[in-house]
């Protein structure tokens, strides 16, 4: 294993990265995926979410400091975007959520999850425009690229089709597509989760 991704549970501080990385390090890991955007929650500096949510969008720095411990230590660093288009868990329980709820964004609720609708250009342009934020803010500091998982896709009990899906990620790409040579990847669900989901 050469690579893994860090959710924001594990990093609450700038040391308890260092440790962390320090050890990843030692197991061998080269590259890490921070969790930067979690529970209506991105852990950078975003213009576009402070914006639209102000201040109670944006948490501590998880991006700069897994970069700077990251550069010392010879790890590359990727921003996993973890939620995707997803707003919360359990209830309409953040800013982001409440603001997206306001603004027609929500397409469902599927698995106590709250969905974006990935046929809403609104949505669309927030996703990029924090991703976008991500690279513009963080390239110089050796930011090598952006990540989506599975949260990106909708669930098929919400109705929205594969080719939707496949808009909705061109869409992104697009957007990101000249931005600092950057990586832009999705990390899927397994072939099974995917099919039955």
């Amino acid at each position: 294993m050469q690579a893994t991704w860090l959710p924001t549970s594990y990093i609450e501080t700038e040391d308890a990265v260092w440790e962390v990385m320090t050890s990843l390090k030692q197991k061998g890991i080269k590259r890490v995926y921070v969790d930067v955007w979690n529970s209506g929650v991105v852990y950078f500096n975003s213009s576009t979410m402070r914006e639209l949510v102000g201040d109670s969008g944006i948490g501590r720095d998880l991006l700069l400091w897994s970069l700077s411990a990251g550069k010392e230590l010879g790890i590359d660093v990727y921003a996993w975007f973890e939620y995707g288009l997803m707003t919360s868990y359990g209830s309409i329980n953040n800013d982001f959520a409440k603001i997206s709820e306001s603004n027609g964004w929500i397409l469902g609720q599927y698995n106590s999850f709250y969905w974006l609708d990935c046929a809403n250009s609104d949505v669309l342009n927030f996703l990029s425009g924090i991703m976008t934020d991500a690279i513009d803010g963080y390239a110089s500091a050796g930011l090598k690229g952006v990540q989506l998982d599975d949260h990106f896709s909708t669930p098929k009990g919400l109705g929205r089709s594969a080719s939707q899906m496949d808009a909705a990620v061109s869409f992104v790409r697009s957007q990101l597509n000249s931005r600092n040579n950057s990586y832009f990847s999705l990390s899927p669900s397994t072939l099974q989760f995917s099919i039955n989901n």
